[in-house]
């Protein structure tokens, strides 16, 4: 039985081979998934790998008439190689996918520097 307050994930892993397969599962805590104002997160992005981070805006945000925030990515290794951004409001779904990411709010592609 499963305490309703307990953190955990459900894994599910299935094969169509007809011989016995052997997986390794391996679950870490995210420790670099919130942002918060004037922050900033170094995160190694792959496409096997997509890298996915919440904004935690200030309690003094929207106080003020017009106020928005300045996003600024930029990559440290790039080799001239496109990469997705996508900015969604918090929830389900998550688009961190190739296929998805042009569903999201606010996309763009970028290759060393994106400003949103």
């Amino acid at each position: 039985q499963i305490d309703k307050d307990e953190n955990f994930v459900t894994v599910v892993a299935f094969s169509n081979l007809d011989t016995d397969q052997n997986i390794n599962v391996e679950a870490n805590w995210n420790t670099n998934f919130v942002i918060t104002e004037n922050s900033s997160i170094t995160a190694t992005v792959t496409p096997s790998s997509p890298q996915v981070f919440q904004f935690h805006p200030s309690v003094n945000y929207n106080t003020e008439t017009d106020e928005s925030y300045l996003l600024t990515i930029e990559t440290e290794y790039n080799n001239d190689k496109c990469m997705y951004v996508a900015i969604n409001d918090p929830g389900c779904p998550w688009h961190d996918d190739i296929r998805t990411v042009r569903n999201s709010k606010l996309w763009s592609r970028m290759l060393e520097i994106g400003y949103f």
